[in-house]
């Protein structure tokens, strides 16, 4: 699998893993499933409320060594650009990777529509929220 790869690749090295996706494309199962095999600290804003909690928990994770995987939808490069700088910080500028989340909005929209109780996004706010997303013109650039 992805994650089992991915893992393997960043044992003993401490990098910076950013999801980009609209909502129900997948990233944060990738997130959690990368946690459960070790070695991760998530970050994500749907448990976190906001951006500061997140920039917060990140440097917290990056100074007890830890990798960090970013999850959230990171729509565009100045959303990007926080977590980019951050790692530069650490020195970690060569070891920040993006993992886009390229699927077919339909099968995300309908994902979203089935969760109960989300956090942060009402299935009845998705829509407005992947127009936003696909609008962007730099949606494949991570820099």
């Amino acid at each position: 699998t992805m994650a089992k790869h991915i893992n393997e690749y960043t044992f003993n090295a401490q990098f910076v893993l950013m999801m980009v996706g609209i909502p129900g494309s997948g990233k944060s199962t990738l997130a959690q499933h990368l946690k459960s095999n070790g070695g991760w600290e998530v970050v994500c804003q749907d448990e976190l409320k906001n951006r500061q909690n997140c920039v917060r928990t990140m440097r917290n994770s990056l100074n007890r060594g830890h990798s960090v995987i970013i999850d959230r939808c990171n729509f565009d490069p100045p959303q990007r650009k926080v977590w980019l700088d951050i790692a530069e910080e650490y020195g970690l500028k060569d070891s920040v990777f993006g993992v886009w989340f390229d699927l077919d909005e339909k099968v995300c929209l309908n994902r979203v529509m089935q969760r109960k109780h989300h956090p942060t996004i009402p299935s009845d706010k998705c829509q407005q929220n992947d127009k936003r997303f696909r609008s962007s013109e730099v949606k494949r650039r991570l820099c």
